[in-house]
């Protein structure tokens, strides 16, 4: 079928400026992602007295409210909120670019107030205000008297290696991670992140290992999870995957290393697989069918 969007060949226009399935399917794509948009801006409205300060502050640099021209307009309204997401995307990224320049502060040591020593003896040199502003944990350390005069004063920190501290700081100071952080150090990340009250990065580090959760990972990421200082959504996903892959999980040379290590995890574990095991022979049973 003729379409006078996307066929390059078409210079004069049918009658119906006729459009194929592709497009069409595209704009009602459009119209229902620009209605949710809608939706969510007149919920976030609603809930705008519970917002923190900082949240408000980001949204006075965008349109206080979303025009609404889309509704009852169709793709031309739609359209305006498109552009109205791009101005405010491009808004976004120059703030984030912005702040990003605070990380050089850390790279270059300007005016540092702080060493961090780990229990390798490797230092890093940072500033008292940012440490205090990102972690509750550095806040309470740093306002006893020996940490208030102007001299270079010195923390020793436990339980955690030079580089997991590297990343650590890296996210108080810029607020992102790469990659390779995440793949070489979650672990580490995590427990500091919950050592030092950095829900945040709890966030990202529990969003990014049950969305690489496999059969290989999951007793790790269970004991990681275990460790933590509160119950999170991630020992469950942990837990499930391994009980439902407990023919393969049980069995390996993994689990029998994993239980020497983690004796009443592995007893959660079996019980865990038990309660599955007699809920299916139950479903199975014939008086359920």
């Amino acid at each position: 079928m003729d379409c006078c969007l996307c066929d390059q060949s078409l210079h004069l226009f049918r009658p119906r400026n006729s459009i194929c399935i592709s497009c069409y399917e595209a704009a009602k794509d459009i119209l229902e992602i620009t209605s949710r948009l809608d939706l969510q801006e007149e919920m976030e409205t609603d809930d705008s007295s519970t917002e923190v300060a900082q949240s408000d502050q980001l949204k006075m640099s965008f349109p206080k409210k979303f025009n609404h021209s889309g509704q009852g307009q169709g793709l031309g309204g739609a359209v305006k909120q498109i552009k109205q997401l791009e101005q405010m995307m491009c808004t976004a990224a120059n703030k984030i670019s912005y702040l990003g320049a605070i990380g050089e502060a850390f790279t270059q040591g300007y005016h540092a107030d702080l060493e961090l020593i780990t229990d390798d003896n490797v230092s890093l040199r940072v500033h008292k205000v940012i440490m205090a502003t990102r972690s509750s944990v550095f806040r309470a350390m740093l306002e006893k008297d020996i940490y208030k005069d102007d001299k270079v004063s010195r923390i020793h920190v436990a339980d955690i290696g030079a580089m997991e501290l590297r990343h650590l700081v890296e996210f108080m100071y810029t607020g992102q991670l790469t990659m390779d952080a995440l793949q070489d150090h979650i672990a580490g990340l995590m427990l500091a992140a919950d050592k030092y009250d950095m829900p945040l990065l709890i966030e990202i580090c529990e969003a990014y290992l049950i969305d690489t959760m496999s059969t290989r990972s999951a007793l790790d990421v269970l004991e990681v999870a275990t460790r933590l200082s509160s119950a999170t959504t991630l020992e469950e996903v942990a837990m499930s995957t391994i009980v439902h892959n407990s023919e393969t999980i049980l069995f390996s040379k993994e689990y029998e290393e994993f239980a020497v290590k983690n004796p009443l995890l592995a007893v959660k574990i079996s019980q865990s697989v038990m309660k599955q095991l007699t809920l299916r022979a139950t479903l199975k049973s014939p008086r359920n069918q």
